[in-house]
């Protein structure tokens, strides 16, 4: 769908936003409506966050079964209305580890991504458990140029990142809007990050994310706001 570095976007296209706070899924009308009055072209996520925000049923859930309601989510439309998602995510996973619930998730949403074609994001910060998102993202069939891990920069380690993108995943280096972290360290680490990107040859697995929630959220702790999805592959075996 977009391009790894300018985000595909043709130079009039530049109204693309694509929204991965998952609390958006309780107000999808509402959603397009701002974008048919705003002119924006808003790109909803869908699926779970991480365990902290789960709905208790989910416990309660097989795999297979949460995996269909996102495929409806994508198929169909959005909590009982006909707005689609375009894309699953953010999956995350807590600060270092999959429990064993957001696991499920994580597999449900891989197996939903199979089924569907679309690009998947996972949210994975201050510690590897990303390269632990790509193993069970792989286990279920995956295609991992279909996946971004967000938040890469939040472990700072260079053969983490390396890692990431030998399996053909993309690198986020991101929040760089963010009032919580996007402070003059932060933004530099991240150029810092991004420059080694690009100087090791990578670039073709950066993301083109670089931004966030330029304000605070009460919700979530997703961002608002990302510039990007692995384009789908013309010879994808999802089901249309």
């Amino acid at each position: 769908m977009v391009d790894q570095t300018s985000g595909g976007l043709r130079e009039n296209d530049h109204d693309l936003l694509f929204d991965e706070d998952l609390n958006h899924l309780k107000h999808a009308n509402a959603i397009r409506d701002m974008s048919e009055k705003t002119g924006l072209n808003i790109i909803l996520g869908c699926g779970w966050y991480r365990e902290t925000y789960y709905e208790q049923r989910l416990w309660r859930m097989r795999t297979d079964d949460i995996a269909d309601e996102i495929v409806k989510d994508v198929s169909v439309g959005i909590d009982g209305t006909d707005v689609r998602a375009g894309f699953i995510g953010e999956i995350g996973a807590h600060f270092n580890w999959l429990s064993a619930i957001e696991e499920r998730v994580l597999r449900a949403a891989a197996r939903a991504q199979v089924e569907t074609g679309v690009a998947l994001g996972t949210h994975a910060t201050r510690g590897p458990q990303g390269l632990d998102q790509l193993d069970v993202l792989e286990q279920e069939g995956v295609d991992l140029s279909r996946v971004v891990v967000a938040h890469s920069g939040g472990y700072p380690r260079h053969k983490y990142h390396a890692e990431i993108a030998r399996r053909g995943a993309y690198i986020s280096f991101d929040r760089m809007g963010s009032l919580k972290t996007g402070n003059d360290y932060e933004r530099n680490r991240t150029l810092g990050l991004i420059k080694w990107a690009i100087d090791e040859g990578l670039i073709r697995n950066l993301s083109s994310r670089t931004t966030s929630a330029t304000t605070p959220t009460t919700q979530s702790m997703a961002g608002a706001a990302t510039t990007f999805c692995p384009p789908r592959d013309s010879q994808s075996s999802a089901k249309r």
